[in-house]
């Protein structure tokens, strides 16, 4: 199975690398971004659902939620496979925020 996930992984990697660059993704590294950019978009969820809540009452809080939803989506366009270590502190920094309802809003 690691084998064709490798391979699935190449050819990902050479049919996405920009034009006359060589492919340098691995499937580890495939994987460790996309699971950096599922966490940003389960808080970026979490802050859309409290903006649902709030933007008729809470203005002011409104547009805060909604340029943290800016940042957190700029944060998401930072990632890249060729940069694991960029996607390894996004979800060590945000994967226990969004699993802790009380934690992620203090700390956000």
């Amino acid at each position: 199975m690691k084998a064709l996930q490798e391979a699935v992984a190449a050819i990902c990697a050479e049919r996405l690398a920009p034009e006359g660059q060589a492919a340098t993704w691995t499937y580890d590294n495939i994987v460790t971004a996309q699971i950096a950019i599922g966490i940003l978009n389960q808080a970026r969820g979490m802050i859309s659902a409290r903006l649902h809540e709030i933007k008729d009452t809470n203005p002011a809080l409104a547009k805060t939620l909604r340029d943290k939803r800016r940042e957190l989506l700029a944060l998401q366009e930072t990632i890249n496979p060729d940069d694991p270590d960029t996607a390894k502190t996004i979800t060590a920094t945000w994967g226990p925020r969004v699993k802790d309802d009380a934690r992620f809003w203090l700390e956000l």
